[in-house]
């Protein structure tokens, strides 16, 4: 099986600035839903992505169903595990 390689994690995140109780104020983007509680990226509480656009990549080559594909912009929430 292909595994695509993961995008670079970049400071460009769509996360907004830190706010005073030193948590991220992420804005969600009503374009891309998400439901990967996991991701660093997903607005908590709601099914929303906070980055303005992503990289989808096939799993295998001509992928013929969605499962066949993945968001290479996924970049794993280490506080998620604490949760």
């Amino acid at each position: 099986m292909h595994i695509p390689e993961k995008t670079e994690h970049t400071a460009d995140t769509g996360i907004s600035p830190t706010l005073p109780t030193g948590e991220k104020k992420m804005e969600k983007n009503r374009s891309i839903e998400c439901t990967v509680n996991e991701c660093l990226h997903h607005c908590k509480g709601e099914d929303y992505c906070s980055l303005d656009r992503i990289r989808v990549v096939p799993r295998e080559p001509s992928p013929a169903e969605e499962r066949c594909t993945d968001c290479a912009s996924y970049y794993p929430d280490e506080t998620a595990k604490i949760r």
